[in-house]
């Protein structure tokens, strides 16, 4: 049964208009175990932000495990509403913090699939959260050099 609902699901999309909704082409794609997913393929362009110092141009693999980022909502982070930063990604290479072309605010999220190096726009909701996830980011770092009260006096 959940292969025929499969079947005219993907009958259903493939009859239906491939184009996304601003710009771009919605392609089917497929993904490990041999699920598959519609997603919007597009050219974003935007200028790289430094959201902090802390972590400079980019989140590295490394970084992204020190933070606990984009591994989903994890002991260290679930107190924080930041719904981009708590999106588990699999296989993560990198993220860059973007301004994008339409002034809205976006992660530019590299990882890596069976397919290869792949990446998605994880989009910002509002400027505010670009704030806290520097505060996060710094308060963090604090914390784990032992300067968390000096820190927090500051703010």
């Amino acid at each position: 049964m959940a292969r025929l609902i499969t079947f005219l699901s993907f009958a259903i999309y493939l009859s239906s208009s491939i184009y996304a909704d601003q710009g771009g082409v919605r392609e089917v794609r497929s993904w490990a175990d041999g699920q598959w997913a519609v997603v919007d393929v597009k050219t974003v362009t935007g200028t790289v932000v430094i959201v902090s110092s802390v972590i400079g141009r980019e989140i590295d693999f490394e970084e992204r495990n020190r933070f606990a980022v984009f591994e989903g909502e994890t002991v260290y982070n679930h107190r924080q509403k930041l719904s981009v930063l708590k999106t588990p990604v699999s296989g993560f290479q990198s993220a860059v913090f973007l301004k994008l072309s339409d002034d809205q605010y976006g992660v530019q999220v590299t990882f890596r699939n069976e397919l290869g190096i792949q990446h998605r726009l994880l989009r910002i909701k509002k400027h505010d959260e670009l704030v806290r996830m520097r505060n996060y980011l710094v308060s963090t770092e604090k914390l784990m050099c032992g300067e968390i009260s000096e820190y927090l006096k500051s703010i």
